[in-house]
């Protein structure tokens, strides 16, 4: 237990507890620091990067919840520091998420140019006479030809995938919002959402894609709606997190279509 004796040493005390702060304090900041770290590299780690500040949110609301059950500071007190904690935790983890999703739409939908091939040495040698014509036409085409034709099916696939994120974005925002458009429902737009994404996998990838999609699942995060900060209830909760959840599946599909 954390209120275990007091390691003393000379005259100066230090209580398991102040211990258990000071490593929270310095692995906190240093996580969402590597979480920064990771966003920043070229390609960015967005996953990483979600990793580490989940974590550093994990190891301070365990290490508040420790704290609270055993320090001995008066009632107001530990209300005081819980709520500032709990604050810090409900409202900066949410907002830090929805940034790096939104630097990794960016990274997405960003135009990458085509490697430039190196110029061509001038020949040196005799002029070579030209190849005759294939005269059978149904001779398959060239292995180039098909690389081709591959890699423009991903990058179709992968414009596509990113553009259902962006719309994953959209709704899950407007479901945060207290004011949204007449007639919306979070809940609504996330089954119409999810059956255009299942159909569209279904039809273009492979049948494991649309299983791993199918069985996408996470950890169930509490959000608030702005500019309020009301916790958002019931469908609209479950609409929120199940839209966070697919979304990290459909990052994963996007940086497997980049190879």
């Amino acid at each position: 237990m954390l209120h275990s004796p007091v390691l003393s040493r000379g005259e100066v005390s230090v209580s398991p507890m102040e211990i258990a702060w000071t490593v929270v304090g310095i692995a906190v900041p240093a996580a969402i620091s590597l979480g920064y770290t990771f966003v920043g590299l070229t390609p960015p780690e967005f996953r990483r990067a979600r990793i580490c500040f989940i974590g550093a949110a994990v190891a301070l609301g365990g290490m508040e919840i420790v704290w609270y059950t055993q320090t001995g500071y008066p009632f107001v007190w530990r209300v005081i520091v819980a709520t500032l904690i709990c604050l810090t935790i409900g409202i900066g983890l949410p907002e830090t998420l929805r940034w790096v999703r939104n630097r990794e739409i960016l990274v997405i939908g960003r135009p990458t140019a085509p490697p430039s091939a190196p110029p061509e040495a001038p020949p040196t040698g005799p002029p070579r006479s030209r190849p005759p014509e294939n005269p059978n036409p149904a001779t398959p085409a060239p292995a180039s030809h098909t690389q081709d034709l591959e890699r423009q099916k991903r990058s179709t696939i992968r414009s596509e995938l990113g553009k259902l994120l962006a719309r994953n974005t959209d709704i899950s925002e407007t479901c945060q919002k207290d004011e949204r458009p007449k007639g919306f429902s979070c809940w609504d737009e996330w089954i119409r959402w999810r059956d255009q994404t299942k159909k569209y996998i279904s039809r273009n990838m492979e049948p494991s894609y649309l299983a791993r999609f199918t069985a996408t699942m996470g950890t169930h995060m509490e959000y608030k709606s702005m500019p309020s900060g009301k916790f958002l209830e019931g469908q609209d909760s479950d609409a929120v997190n199940l839209l966070h959840f697919t979304a990290e599946t459909l990052d994963e599909f996007i940086r497997e279509f980049q190879n």
